[in-house]
């Protein structure tokens, strides 16, 4: 998108959210928890002046979890091919992998996202590409420190954040910190527990997932999260995440794009 294109309004509404940004950069000797919130403040900032900037088409969606959760597995599922290298032992999604339709693919392989240059493109052309694209995001809890740069810039821009988790970490405590910022923010989430038991004891871990959720201030409740089976040694089949797929069909068809693309052209 050329500069030609941009809205004017937009582009002054960016300037002014710029302004904003510094104006809060600006602020001094903040106590810990403010610091963090100043710092979310500024990067909710920028993330908004940037699609003021340039209004893109579709709505970004953001798969996100620990080392070893499934985000790969799940975001392959929906693909129903591979399209992010996953690994349960090790991180193993090293940068963002964006699954967009192939006449965004350049766009996105030139302009990468709003706060991370270094992406994979993989170009595709399934129904639900229409007014999705789909981003796999790094480990937060990886020791690679630009992980969570990367997770931190991505849950700023994202529409809808897929927090995707297992019973054997969602208890970790840097997963729950992005969380909380997602929840602070106000982005749109779909909760996925995996490789869960479909059993008495698979809902109990539901009901832990969510007392766990609320310890932070963040309301989960157990008929949002989708379940997703454990199959040992076979992993996320296209049909354990058709409730998902069908859902963010929906949200793509929905008002809510059209919405979304109004306030992002100011």
């Amino acid at each position: 998108m050329s500069v030609d294109d941009r809205h004017p309004g937009g582009v002054e509404a960016a300037a002014a959210l710029h302004r904003l940004a510094d104006l809060v950069r600006r602020i001094e000797g903040l106590p810990g928890p403010l610091a963090e919130r100043q710092a979310e403040v500024m990067a909710g900032l920028g993330a908004a002046a940037t699609r003021l900037e340039a209004p893109v088409d579709d709505l970004l969606v953001v798969l996100v979890g620990p080392t070893g959760s499934g985000t790969s597995s799940v975001l392959n599922a929906i693909a129903g091919r591979e399209v992010s290298r996953p690994g349960v032992l090790r991180p193993t999604t090293s940068r963002p992998v964006v699954w967009t339709r192939t006449d965004r693919a350049t766009r996105y392989r030139h302009e990468g996202l709003p706060g991370v240059d270094d992406v994979a493109v993989v170009p595709g052309d399934a129904p639900i590409l229409d007014r999705l694209t789909f981003v796999d995001a790094p480990d937060p809890d990886s020791l690679v420190t630009s992980h969570a740069v990367f997770v931190a810039a991505l849950v700023g821009v994202a529409d809808l954040v897929v927090p995707v988790t297992t019973p054997a970490r969602y208890a970790d405590a840097i997963p729950w910190g992005v969380v909380r910022r997602i929840h602070r923010l106000g982005i749109p989430t779909m909760p996925v527990l995996n490789r869960v038991r479909d059993d008495r004891e698979g809902r109990l871990q539901v009901g832990h997932l969510c007392a766990r959720a609320a310890l932070d201030g963040v309301v989960i409740e157990p008929d949002e999260v989708l379940r997703l089976r454990e199959r040992p040694g076979i992993g996320v089949r296209p049909g354990d995440v058709a409730e998902l797929a069908d859902v963010l069909v929906e949200v793509g068809r929905d008002a809510a794009a059209e919405v979304a693309g109004l306030a992002r052209r100011g």
